[in-house]
């Protein structure tokens, strides 16, 4: 089989898989969870079909992992919860499957013609599910009356909850302002133009910031590049006065987040938080262990460290918050799993696996090659919106966003070895 021909059966089944994964309610593939074990295969698979393996992975890239699984072991060894060995197991499938993925798609040494046509095609699907989510809200009921404007925020849309839709919407944008700073069109500014909208009106506080920030970078590099931007300055500044509209609303978002984390009647979130650091103080250096607490496995198997400290009577972490029709805030944010389960010490290292491609690339985004300043861009962008929305959600163990942030993260890396052997 041609190089030519295995880059296109490659990104063909990437493609495939992520539609299937983000219209898996609609097509009603339940599921998908025990799919994407098989899933896993096809793509390692279709990987080993598409190259040699040439790519050496740096011990950057694997000596967190490990070094992960060492603390996650003795922790298991010395503060084990209630010795439930599917719960750590699924715990171990919860943190690190976007690692795995990642490790897997290391593999194909794909053309940079095939990646930026791979990161098109992410970008049509994502941008279709925006574009579903917007016209369902023409016919969809009034916003919520706290947020008159709020016409995407409880909209249904191809996702079991509307918060889905909001993480949908920063990843968009993050590749289609990659997508406008390599072709410099006016197709891909007038997305990243309409996306920030959206977002405006999904009233979404980690989601704006994430915007605002790639705004700034974007446009602080772009500069930095080229000074022939008065006219993109002058949409940037329409686009500040429209938000100007929002800002009453978006205030008392910011101010309502202040008083439910210091106030007495703190969010579940909040308390979520504080009681992750509670538990690796206590448990430190090691932490309580994978799957027990703030993951899906300690959801699902019900963790004992809720009841110790009190979570268990606080709305929306109850034992009976994950029955179909209850209000569940389990897995309302990311990191307090992180820092619990992994202590401070394994929080540091998670956070440098997660996001050193980012750090690989950082120096890149301003190369006078395009090729290599495209994929860094798209590494960049799309990792900060990663980080972002994992302050109010689990995106970043959710199959929605791995096979996004880390197959395009994992492709970004090897093809820059490849420039790099090549230079």
């Amino acid at each position: 089989m041609s190089s030519l021909r295995k880059d296109v059966l490659f990104t063909n089944v990437l493609v495939a898989i992520l539609f299937l994964t983000f219209f898996r309610d609609v097509l009603q593939l339940n599921n998908i969870n025990g799919i994407s074990f098989l899933l896993a295969g096809v793509v390692f698979f279709t990987c080993c079909l598409c190259s040699k393996v040439q790519c050496g992975y740096k011990l950057s890239e694997l000596l967190p992992f490990f070094l992960l699984m060492l603390i996650s072991l003795l922790s298991i060894l010395f503060n084990g919860v209630d010795g439930s060995y599917h719960r750590y197991i699924l715990g171990y499938y919860y943190s690190f499957l976007f690692f795995i993925v990642y490790v897997f798609c290391r593999l194909p040494s794909l053309t940079f013609h095939t990646f930026i046509g791979l990161c098109k095609w992410y970008f049509f699907v994502l941008f279709l599910i925006v574009l579903i989510a917007c016209v369902q809200a023409v016919f969809y009921i009034s916003p919520p009356s706290d947020y008159p404007l709020a016409f995407l925020r409880d909209t249904p849309s191809v996702f079991p909850h509307p918060v889905y839709l909001f993480a949908t919407i920063t990843l968009a944008f993050s590749l289609s302002l990659a997508l406008y700073s390599y072709y410099k069109n006016g197709f891909y500014f007038f997305t990243s133009t309409f996306l920030f909208l959206c977002q405006l009106f999904t009233f979404s506080r980690k989601s704006l910031s994430a915007l605002i920030l790639l705004i700034a970078f974007f446009y602080l590099w772009e500069l930095k590049r080229s000074g022939n931007l008065w006219g993109k300055l002058i949409v940037l500044f329409i686009s500040i006065v429209i938000a100007v509209f929002f800002l009453e609303p978006f205030l008392y978002r910011f101010t309502f987040f202040l008083e439910e984390t210091s106030g007495i009647d703190m969010s579940a979130r909040s308390l979520m938080f504080l009681s992750s650091i509670d538990i690796a103080t206590e448990n430190f250096p090691l932490g309580s262990g994978p799957g027990t607490f703030g993951s899906a496995p300690a959801a699902i198997y019900y963790s004992p460290l809720y009841f110790q400290y009190g979570l268990n009577s606080v709305f929306g972490l109850e034992p009976t918050s994950l029955v179909e029709g209850n209000v569940s805030y389990l897995m309302d944010t990311f990191w307090p799993h992180v820092i619990a389960e992994y202590g401070f010490i394994g929080t540091g290292v998670y956070f440098f696996m997660l996001l050193n491609p980012l750090r690989i690339m950082w120096n890149l985004k301003n190369s006078e090659n395009r090729e290599v300043m495209f994929f860094s861009r798209v590494v960049i962008f799309v990792n900060i919106a990663v980080v972002f929305e994992s302050l109010g959600g689990s995106y970043p163990s959710q199959l929605y966003f791995i096979l996004i942030y880390s197959v395009l993260s994992a492709l970004s890396v090897t093809l820059l070895d490849k420039f790099q052997r090549h230079s």
